[in-house]
């Protein structure tokens, strides 16, 4: 897939586009995409990292990239940082 493919998926809603782009933007972080699902106009992002990164930081960057792809299939985004191997999230944002 092109990055502009992934981009125009992304923006429809795929989410299999938009966790190829958080990947790309996450990883070289320290943090791993574990899930990215759509249901009913919302975007449940589930993310994992040994060290927990700044929830106000980490929230600003992604609302800062969603927000780009002026995607009019997602409306909610939900957020949840958790560590390997813990069933728990650390923080949820919305």
């Amino acid at each position: 897939m092109t990055p502009n493919q992934c981009l125009e998926q992304a923006r429809q809603g795929d989410p299999e586009a938009i966790a190829l782009l958080l990947r790309r933007n996450l990883e070289p972080k320290g943090i791993q995409v574990k899930a990215v699902k759509v249901h009913e106009r919302a975007l449940h992002i589930e993310l994992e990292s040994a060290q927990s990164p700044s929830q106000t930081a980490l929230v600003a960057m992604l609302k800062s990239g969603l927000t780009r792809l002026n995607s009019r299939h997602i409306r909610v985004v939900r957020i949840g940082m958790g560590q390997p191997g813990n069933p728990f999230f650390d923080w949820c944002d919305e």
